[in-house]
């Protein structure tokens, strides 16, 4: 499938189903790709602000609810990914293709919560969705944002972040025994780990091969992304390190989230 039709498909699972020859189509392509506003949808989005109260995680609903918001999470990383493949064209060959690979793994985590939210007849499209993943990173045709941003942003910001909530979750869902909602987000979470690491290697590499200092880049990086993004969850020090962060980008990120060292 051409990758410009790709991000126009609405149904999820359509978007699944077509990744693989989306992302060959978009490995194989030199130019620039104009990448639509906002991505097609098949459910209902709006901000998150005017989202329904989340049920409690002992419930069903809440469960449903849950996974129903990693899912939208899932797909919007999975498009972002696409995403930077297709407006970024000239980065290395073997960026793009482990960026490849990660893209297919986002949409493999997507399906995994589709199945289990239809597993206890909770779909997608049973609550809104927000589109904030997609909208915090800026299409570069109208920023010129540069590769080495884009990464900060997405695997090591929006992704980093991610690891935060998601150990949170976990923490939360101790208390509700063995469920398929507890079972997914556990292995989401132990493989966004890669997803980060990813983010981690990249950056560094391409700071460096263009002469910058990776902390120096971090530390004025991070308040920029706080500002567009904000973040409550305490980062989570051992999944961080797992991801390859630094001594140093911990006690920054510590501290640029006001929470003591």
């Amino acid at each position: 499938m051409n990758g410009a039709e790709w991000f126009r498909l609405k149904a999820a699972r359509d978007k699944i189903s077509t990744i693989e020859s989306a992302v060959a189509d978009l490995l194989q392509a030199t130019d620039i790709l104009n990448v639509p506003a906002a991505p097609g949808r098949d459910v209902e989005a709006r901000p998150s602000f005017l989202f329904p109260p989340k049920p409690k995680l002992s419930s069903q609903d809440g469960q449903g609810r849950l996974l129903h918001d990693v899912a939208n999470i899932e797909l919007q990383a999975m498009e972002l990914a696409m995403r930077t493949l297709g407006e970024y064209p000239e980065a290395p060959r073997a960026f793009r293709e482990e960026l490849a690979d990660l893209a297919v793994q986002e949409a493999k985590h997507l399906r995994l919560c589709l199945d289990a939210m239809d597993e206890i007849d909770r779909p997608w499209g049973t609550w809104p969705i927000h589109l904030a993943l997609w909208e915090q990173a800026p299409l570069k045709a109208t920023t010129c944002t540069s590769l080495i941003e884009r990464i900060f942003v997405v695997h090591r910001h929006m992704e980093g972040s991610g690891l935060d909530a998601g150990s949170a979750i976990l923490t939360r869902l101790s208390g509700v025994g063995r469920t398929r909602a507890k079972a997914v987000v556990q292995l989401i979470l132990k493989e966004e780990v890669d997803h980060v690491a990813f983010g981690t290697k990249w950056y560094r590499t391409l700071c460096l091969s263009e002469g910058l200092d990776p902390d120096g880049c971090f530390s004025e990086l991070l308040p920029r992304a706080l500002a567009n993004s904000p973040r409550t969850e305490k980062p989570d020090m051992e999944l961080r390190r797992k991801a390859g962060f630094s001594e140093f980008e911990i006690q920054c990120l510590l501290r640029t989230h006001g929470f003591s060292i």
